[in-house]
């Protein structure tokens, strides 16, 4: 575990010093907040869409998520176990909310891989403006390295603010509520707006 250099401009954090570096730009309060609410609809989109670009094929799709979910879990437990099944848990939610989804719009990858890039630009964006500049007062769309950091330690840090790891138990809870009813509102209303416009058919 430590940092592997790749070349002059790219760095491969893991492990635990993964997870602090990514935290670096993460120290505001409404720029936690926002990622606690907002990342939950980029793992959406993400469960989504990268299955929808491997294959059509249902069970296929269903093996990615799983192989997603675990590779996330296995890696996670070997920096916080209690968070890493947390991750578990939440994959098999996403696997089920996005298999719901792929099973009623069977045959309209395109119309899935639109609908999950919303779920993931929309979010980024917002969390890049308004937590990373705003608030935080840093970007971290200049350094791919962080970009990657990102990928790798995203749904960590969402689960361990979450529950309550590094932060305040009272904000924990309030962030945890919150995010988890907003995620299924929306989802929600995206689910019952292709209802009524007859994507499901």
């Amino acid at each position: 575990m430590g940092a592997y250099h790749i070349c002059s401009y790219f760095t491969l954090w893991t492990g635990l010093e993964g997870l602090l570096i990514y935290q670096e730009i993460h120290q505001n309060f409404w720029n936690i907040l926002i990622h606690v609410l907002f990342l939950p609809f980029v793992f959406f989109g993400c469960y989504l869409l990268i299955p929808t670009l491997i294959s059509k094929n249902l069970k296929v799709k269903l093996y990615i998520k799983m192989f997603i979910t675990l590779s996330y879990t296995l890696f996670y437990l070997m920096i916080n176990w209690q968070c890493a099944l947390l991750i578990c848990l939440m994959g098999a939610i996403l696997m089920c909310l996005t298999q719901e989804y792929n099973i009623r719009i069977i045959g309209i990858d395109k119309e899935i891989i639109i609908t999950s890039l919303k779920f993931i630009a929309i979010p980024l964006i917002i969390q890049e403006i308004f937590g990373h500049l705003l608030f935080e007062q840093v970007t971290s769309l200049m350094n791919f390295s962080y970009i990657l950091n990102a990928i790798m330690y995203s749904p960590l840090f969402f689960m361990m603010k979450l529950v309550g790891f590094n932060t305040c138990i009272f904000y924990s809870y309030i962030l945890g509520y919150v995010s988890t009813f907003f995620m299924m509102c929306v989802i929600g209303y995206f689910i019952s707006k292709d209802i009524q416009t007859g994507g499901y058919s």
